[in-house]
């Protein structure tokens, strides 16, 4: 996705839609608030997060860096319904659970790849990272895209 990426400073535009996500666990993944543009871009506005948060710990490390996440829909992980059920009841009352399905992550890196850039805030080091390093291919019978 390297060549989508675009890292610079940028004010989202008034009433815009913020968009939230979170992976849970130990895993690398930081949580977002992201934005699809109307002009066929995605913005990365803020990230949070870090390897081995605890999920009691969770509340109190991510939401001071992502502002007012508390008051938005955040899609979470569905494979962790107990984790989403502790968000919902220490401050996060607006947690859901998000769909899933076999081949919904070659779906997802699909829909990323028909945006024509993927700007991320200059303080999103890990998302800038992980755009820069990921890693897809395409099927060249198909055009789908192949994880690898």
């Amino acid at each position: 996705m390297a060549h989508k990426l675009v890292v610079k400073s940028f004010t989202p535009a008034p009433g815009g839609r913020s968009l939230h996500g979170l992976d849970f666990g130990f895993s690398q993944d930081p949580p977002l608030r992201c934005a699809a543009g109307v002009d066929n871009r995605l913005y990365v506005e803020y990230e949070s997060g870090g390897v081995g948060i605890e999920l009691d710990h969770t509340v109190a490390t991510i939401g001071p860096e992502i502002p007012n996440i508390a008051a938005h829909v955040i899609r979470a992980d569905s494979a962790r319904p107990e984790s989403i059920s502790y968000l919902k009841r220490h401050g996060w009352p607006r947690v859901e659970a998000c769909k899933k399905w076999q081949g919904s992550v070659e779906d997802g890196i699909a829909h990323l790849l028909t945006y024509s850039e993927i700007v991320v805030h200059e303080r999103c080091t890990e998302v800038a990272k992980e755009c820069r390093t990921y890693a897809y291919k395409v099927d060249r019978l198909t055009g789908e895209v192949c994880l690898l």
